[in-house]
């Protein structure tokens, strides 16, 4: 048997990935969309954002370009490739982007966390070089979505000189060795709140 450096290096992250499978999987039993895989929960948090859009916007006038959700045969929508560059949908004349992300365990620090990935802000040096005007977050929990609209940099972090391509990441993390997934989301949302984010609207499960 390995005793060496390694190998326990490999034991010990195949428990902390055990661990978090364990606490997520016990929070999110029962929990809409749980089953889904990520891209297909994606795909349905968006749907679900844009609902919620044309309700707290009713005069406005909505418009999903065919870019935003490609059409492969006639049932199945994929979502937008990380190389492209349109906003998810127009509201009047602001374009939206939406990023949704699922509340996870992670057991090496011992936190809960939320990753929005792929964010395509305006690159440096090139202000109007974003495609969104507006960025929407679904925040997806065990107690629902959390629906904000962020503002500034809070969490904002780069990929290199690949971030052009590849886009930003955005993330929350709750306080260290708080399990409890309803009070790590409230200090999460709090944190974004503070940096200046707005809670636009929650969808309980």
């Amino acid at each position: 048997m390995r005793t060496d450096s390694g190998r326990i290096a490999e034991l010990v992250s195949q428990e902390q990935l055990a661990e978090s499978y364990q606490l997520s999987a016990t929070c999110y039993k029962g929990i809409p969309l749980a089953g889904h895989s990520p891209c297909s929960r994606a795909l349905r948090l968006q749907d679900l954002a844009f609902a919620v859009d044309e309700k707290l916007h009713m005069k406005s006038r909505f418009r999903r370009d065919v870019c935003a959700s490609e059409v492969v045969g006639t049932l199945r929508r994929q979502r937008r490739g990380k190389y492209r560059s349109s906003a998810d949908w127009w509201r009047d004349s602001i374009r939206v982007e939406f990023k949704s992300s699922k509340m996870s365990w992670v057991s090496g620090p011992r936190h809960w966390l939320a990753h929005f990935s792929t964010v395509k802000f305006a690159s440096q040096g090139h202000p109007r070089s974003a495609v969104f005007d507006e960025l929407m977050l679904g925040l997806y929990a065990p107690f629902g979505l959390y629906l904000l609209q962020y503002s500034g940099d809070f969490g904002r972090s780069r990929k290199g000189v690949a971030t052009d391509h590849l886009g930003h990441s955005i993330v929350v993390r709750g306080p260290r060795n708080e399990e409890c997934p309803q009070v790590a989301l409230g200090q999460m949302l709090a944190k974004l709140e503070q940096s200046g984010c707005r809670l636009l609207a929650i969808v309980k499960w």
